[in-house]
């Protein structure tokens, strides 16, 4: 009997994945795993950040961004009359103080931000048609105020950054994704937030009127406004369509059978 040594297959040693692909694969599961632990750590934040009584949340305010406010925007005694009226027919207690800001910015904007300040831009102020339309937008930051959106949303980003210095080993994306770029004024809130406050602040502007007049003209105003300053995606994407937003309260005016009155001229509202 004669041994012949048989040829070995090419390949036979081979895996069928190529190293990079396994290389990618894990990358990807890496990138993945990461991404969602700065995801959990954002919804521990913005759960965790809320139990921080408001007290505290004003003092943490005047140190973080009272100076840029101060800086930025000029107090108004007859916005702070209306804000304190609107805070009252809202029922907030009575250690959420809330402090008004006129910024003098040509931009139709409004927002709140720590410790229960509400900045409204002179641009708004021109653009609306009414103290009705300019009630209702109060009422709504006021709403944001009231569930504590502002400090959720800053205990989100304060843990998403967290979590994203420990994974890059980078001290300064704590200040790039808290503070940087417009600091808490560009503070964003989910949908589902931006439709609570619509509805609260409707709410509020009935019981301190009498009637829901005025939402329709501010969100129409907005509407317009957003056409002409090119506003951009990414403030859209927080934002539910304005379309969406007056039909959403238009049926809640049906369901509540709230009355709609003419609204009160716009006054100036600078001083």
């Amino acid at each position: 009997m004669t041994y012949h040594n048989p040829r070995i297959p090419e390949g036979i040693n081979s895996g069928r994945q190529t190293p990079l692909r396994d290389l990618v694969v894990l990358g990807a599961g890496a990138l993945g795993l990461g991404f969602g632990l700065l995801v959990t750590l954002m919804l521990i934040g913005s759960w965790l950040a809320p139990l921080i009584p408001f007290s505290w949340e004003r003092d943490l305010a005047s140190a973080i961004n009272a100076q840029d406010l101060a800086g930025e925007t000029v107090p108004s005694p007859r916005l702070q009359v209306i804000v304190d009226d609107l805070a009252n027919a809202a029922g907030l207690p009575d250690d959420m103080i809330l402090t008004v800001h006129i910024m003098d910015s040509d931009m139709v904007n409004a927002f709140a931000t720590m410790g229960g300040h509400i900045v409204v831009t002179r641009g708004l102020l021109e653009a609306l048609p009414s103290e009705n339309a300019l009630a209702w937008v109060l009422s709504h930051e006021i709403a944001h105020v009231e569930n504590r959106d502002v400090i959720s949303s800053l205990g989100a980003n304060a843990f998403f950054a967290l979590g994203a210095m420990v994974l890059l080993g980078d001290a300064d994306v704590l200040d790039e994704l808290i503070l940087g770029g417009g600091g808490l004024a560009n503070l964003h809130f989910s949908r589902e937030r931006e439709i609570a406050a619509d509805l609260e602040g409707l709410t509020t502007l009935v019981a301190h009127y009498g009637h829901a007049g005025g939402y329709a003209e501010a969100l129409g105003t907005l509407k317009t406004y957003a056409v002409l300053q090119e506003l951009s995606p990414v403030f859209f994407s927080s934002h539910p369509d304005l379309d969406d937003r007056i039909k959403t309260l238009d049926r809640e005016v049906d369901r509540r059978g709230w009355r709609m009155e003419t609204t009160e001229p716009a006054s100036d509202w600078s001083s």
